[in-house]
């Protein structure tokens, strides 16, 4: 019973602080970064926060296995050599080592949805574009 008053308090108090932040965001119906640093990390650290907890886990792995991370935007970059894709995980993202600016672009967009979509940002966004990379990969391979 106290676990769920627990998450019921995070989710009233994220939900209120996503309002408070999105309104000093620009009104634009396309996901914009919010113009204060300081709204970007509060969302990201508690509406964002089950996604952005994963990152900082990852981040700390890939950093342990030898690569550096670079500013990008509000986010922190791992660019990976040897990869052809990318995958963004809150305020962390990985893109191929010499890619496009393209792809940094569109990883940095996932963070940015991370932050408006909060805690359904995994089933809402992620998940599906996982599905729908995988199911692309799959279909090349069978020469489809």
């Amino acid at each position: 019973m106290l676990l769920l008053w627990i998450l019921v308090g995070y989710i009233l108090i994220s939900v209120l602080l996503y309002f408070i932040c999105r309104a000093k965001c620009k009104n634009d119906p396309v996901f914009r970064a919010p113009k204060s640093k300081a709204a970007y990390y509060i969302l990201s650290l508690t509406w964002g926060l089950p996604t952005a907890a994963a990152g900082a886990i990852i981040a700390v792995i890939i950093r342990l296995l030898g690569h550096k991370s670079e500013k990008y935007g509000m986010v922190r970059c791992f660019q990976i050599k040897g990869i052809t894709w990318g995958v963004s995980f809150g305020l962390f993202f990985i893109a191929p080592k010499g890619g496009s600016e393209r792809i940094r672009m569109h990883e940095h967009g996932h963070a940015l949805q991370n932050i408006y979509l909060g805690v359904f940002h995994p089933a809402v966004v992620a998940l599906p574009s996982a599905v729908r990379f995988w199911y692309r990969i799959i279909r090349q391979r069978l020469g489809k």
